[in-house]
């Protein structure tokens, strides 16, 4: 997930974080909050432990959150509410291969439903792609069906299945999405909060 060589600006907060005018309609009610976006640090895992314990029944211990820090192919993307981080995604990328694996995606319960999570799978997917990933792949629980929703309309696609991947004995699906720069494309042109967010991580990766 995140550390060894090729670490970009770790733990540097990209400039979108001053921004709630792109950020009204995601947070309805909320229109004055602050969303900010950063990569993950070493005293972050205690805290993503705590969001892991949240949205998972079988939360990954901080013992595993650590191992996967450590990972040379990994990065941790966080999204931050006034300040607090409310939601993350994990990564592999594997450039040889030229493929990337999203191991988490969590977003805190309170804060769901605001285009959070979609936000961070196109910061994830551009960061794969100037890594020079150009497919992706990643594991969701059957009985997951927002995740599936969410997935499915950012162009992943099931591909396989993974029987009783999950402690509790359920399966997995496997979803690939095997033209990433022709997602971030769609949404770069569909919506402007996802054109800025894919500039600022390309700014943030290549400054």
């Amino acid at each position: 997930r995140q550390g060894g060589e090729g670490k970009r600006r770790v733990g540097e907060r990209l400039s979108i974080a001053e921004g709630q005018y792109m950020y009204e309609r995601e947070f309805n009610y909320m229109t004055e909050t602050s969303l900010a976006f950063r990569f993950g640090r070493e005293e972050d895992l205690p805290r993503l432990g705590e969001l892991e314990k949240m949205c998972f029944t079988d939360p990954w211990s901080l013992q595993m959150l650590r191992e996967e820090y450590k990972r040379p192919q990994g990065e941790y993307l966080l999204a931050e509410v006034e300040g607090v981080v409310q939601g993350y995604a994990g990564l592999w990328v594997w450039e040889l291969l030229a493929e990337a694996h999203v191991s988490n995606v969590a977003v805190a319960p309170d804060f769901r439903g605001r285009g959070i999570g979609r936000l961070l799978m196109v910061g994830i997917m551009t960061l794969s792609e100037n890594k020079g990933a150009e497919s992706m792949t990643l594991e969701v629980r059957e009985s997951n069906f927002a995740a599936q929703k969410l997935y499915k309309g950012m162009g992943f696609v099931s591909a396989g299945l993974r029987p009783h991947y999950y402690a509790n004995g359920e399966n997995a699906l496997i979803l690939w999405n095997y033209d990433i720069s022709t997602t971030l494309q769609k949404y770069i042109v569909a919506d402007k909060k996802y054109a800025e967010m894919y500039e600022l991580m390309y700014k943030a990766l290549h400054d």
